[in-house]
């Protein structure tokens, strides 16, 4: 088993657009696939749900992505309100706020997109130097 991370480029990518994101995790990829690998993980929710099928698109590797469990999620909570915690680029993709729309109409759920300040939120957690945002609640 080989492993490697995008650090090198985007550390962290929370705060990179989407075209950075891709650009960086194709390049490990890449690096990844000259060890000949059968199958690469990605293992990370904002590449996963933000650039997956593009990366699936140009890779000669199958390539397999980790989903926030946001079924799973709403089975166990009893008021049916469930919050993300991520970084920044994630929770205010798109690609996110569909495939939590899909997640949760399987329960029934229609998603909102309330629109929090998440300024206060990064502050607090600042100290630690993260950069991870909290937006929604479905």
């Amino acid at each position: 088993m080989s492993s490697t991370s995008s650090t090198a480029r985007i550390s962290p990518y929370g705060g990179e657009s989407r075209a950075e994101l891709l650009a960086a995790v194709q390049s490990t990829i890449e690096r990844l696939e000259s060890y000949s690998p059968t199958a690469v993980v990605v293992a990370s929710n904002a590449p996963s749900i933000m650039v997956l099928d593009d990366l699936m698109a140009c890779s000669r590797t199958p390539l397999v992505g980790v989903f926030p469990p946001v079924r799973r999620a709403l089975k166990a909570s009893v008021t049916k309100r469930i919050a993300f915690l991520g970084v920044a680029s994630l929770i205010v993709s798109p690609e996110i706020t569909a495939y939590v729309e899909r997640e949760a109409a399987e329960q029934g759920r229609v998603s909102e997109r309330p629109g929090y300040d998440l300024a206060d939120f990064q502050r607090m957690l600042g100290h630690l130097g993260l950069d991870l945002a909290i937006e929604r609640a479905v």
